[in-house]
């Protein structure tokens, strides 16, 4: 078994009151001999300990005079989590988060608009301060002022953005109602996003990248929790570069058994994280959620880790009529007629299970070719065809949708 792993599960046994609660009366070489058997975590079992154990929980492996920072997940689909920080464990984040920009291509002759929420979410400070590591200029310009931060840009001539995918359009919306602009008339030339899917689907991308005459990077994947960023593309964009190699212990397992799955070319699986260097709430065996293919394991910019593509979540799974559908799979079957869309829906579907129902609230497209009544015959047989699903298409007026700052939830349980 890796040394890393060895001492990291020492540390843990020796100070993580909830490691050693979880693993019982298993000692250290047992851990080792058969670490496929050690029991997963989840964000639950966190959640519940930290509601019990406040504010940190039981997992907390350190004094509390050695925190140097406080975070808190996102708390998108449940209640956040308190992340502590001790002065390496903020080391170890902005190196990796800094590998991750780099491989995008940011550098100091860059300047970039930091556009995310600085409310204790770790992509606010933590990632400004990786932005920062690349050498390039950083603007913590945050959420909450589109109109200031275009002038900004105007003003300062950036020529690079790091925020969701979602928030380019609400700039679009300002940019066209307070100041007559169009998106590329900006003159950005570099988007790096993340907190988001999309951008890996080739159609959104060009969308995105036409309409804005930017460079557009899948830059940011992550997990606040574990370790921050963890991956990105490179400027060849093939796919995110695991870069927290050393930092992170990385399996594959299948969701529904728990077995352990070859990280080759080709696998599919749901990726677990072990933390190796964290001090002060070291994760084993971490569930992440996030399903995952490996598409190579090697890259023409001279990476030769694993690269991978997130193709979906393991608690985004829908059961409509009995088929097993993937939000993330509508999403990418929606960014097919992303040349009729403003890139601007929600997927409503029942707040409970059968799903018998989902209907689909998209803006069109002014500038669309296409009838209403076209639009939504060719929408509807394309996602049986390509999903075998059956949706009921609401066509609405461009701009009709609120635009968001920070992430954009697409699917709501309301019918």
């Amino acid at each position: 078994m890796n040394k890393a792993i060895e001492r990291q599960l020492e540390y843990v046994l020796e100070h993580s009151e909830f490691y050693r609660r979880k693993f019982g009366n298993a000692q250290l070489e047992e851990l080792l001999g058969n670490f496929d058997s050690i029991p997963f975590t989840v964000k639950k079992e966190v959640l519940d300990d930290q509601e019990a154990n406040a504010p940190y929980g039981s997992n907390l492996c350190v004094n509390v005079n050695d925190i140097r920072r406080i975070h808190k997940t996102s708390g998108t689909t449940q209640k956040p989590v308190i992340i502590a920080l001790t002065e390496n464990d903020i080391r170890h984040v902005i190196e990796v988060g800094g590998a991750c920009f780099k491989g995008c291509g940011l550098t100091y002759n860059n300047t970039v608009m930091h556009c995310l929420n600085f409310n204790m979410w770790a992509g606010g400070l933590t990632d400004n301060l990786s932005l920062e590591a690349t050498g390039a200029t950083v603007v913590p310009f945050g959420v909450g002022n589109t109109k200031g931060l275009i002038e900004m840009i105007q003003f300062l001539k950036a020529d690079a953005i790091h925020c969701t995918p979602s928030y380019m359009s609400k700039i679009e919306q300002v940019l066209m109602e307070e100041f007559s602009m169009l998106p590329r008339d900006l003159g950005l030339k570099k988007g790096l996003f993340g907190a988001e899917s999309g951008l890996q689907n080739p159609a959104f991308r060009k969308n995105l990248e036409d309409k804005w005459g930017i460079g557009a990077f899948n830059a940011n994947y992550g997990m606040s929790e574990v370790l921050s960023m963890i991956a990105s593309e490179c400027t060849l964009k093939r796919g995110l570069h695991y870069r927290a190699a050393g930092k992170l212990h990385m399996e594959l397992i299948e969701p529904e058994s728990g077995r352990s799955i070859p990280v080759q070319k080709g696998a599919r699986g749901e990726i677990v994280f072990t933390n190796l260097l964290k001090e002060a709430q070291p994760l084993v065996r971490y569930r992440s959620g996030d399903l995952v293919e490996i598409k190579d394991t090697e890259c023409d910019c001279g990476y030769d880790g694993f690269i991978f593509e997130v193709i979906g979540r393991s608690d985004d799974l829908l059961v409509i009529r009995g088929l097993n559908v993937f939000v993330s799979a509508i999403e990418r079957a929606m960014s097919r007629w992303i040349e009729h869309l403003t890139g601007m829906y929600e997927i409503l579907v029942s707040k409970n299970e059968p799903i018998e129902d989902i209907i689909i609230r998209a803006e069109k497209n002014s500038a669309s070719k296409l009838s209403d009544d076209q639009l939504i015959h060719r929408m509807i047989t394309d996602f049986k065809t390509v999903l075998n699903i059956s949706v009921e298409i609401v066509l609405i007026p461009d701009g009709t949708m609120e635009r968001v700052e920070g992430k954009t939830k697409r699917l709501k349980r309301v019918l």
